[in-house]
């Protein structure tokens, strides 16, 4: 006797979440299939996903490619993500009301 045993989900964001390293371990007899919307008719999706689609990729690239293109996109290791690293100038220390 045989059986199939499904298993479905989206991939977190951060690569060392269980599930990520679960697709990647090879298994005897495993099919492991990735799919995107952009693989789904349109008319099954219908404008406003679509549109939602769209406006998630002009504004935020990289929620767009996890959520909808189901991307790893993290490490799992970044508190902030939307540092910007450059030095201050002196100028700009003296402009603060504290140090």
């Amino acid at each position: 006797p045989w059986s199939f045993c499904f298993k479905s989900f989206n991939p977190p964001a951060m690569a060392r979440s269980w599930t990520n390293k679960y697709v990647l371990e090879p298994k005897a007899g495993r099919l492991v299939h990735h799919s995107t919307y952009l693989t789904t008719p349109r008319d099954w999706l219908g404008p406003r996903f679509l549109a939602d689609a769209e406006h998630l990729k002009q504004t935020n690239e990289t929620a767009y490619r996890h959520e909808y293109l189901g991307e790893v996109v993290g490490s799992g290791t970044a508190v902030f993500e939307n540092l910007r690293l450059e030095p201050i100038s002196d100028g700009q220390i003296a402009a603060f009301d504290y140090r």
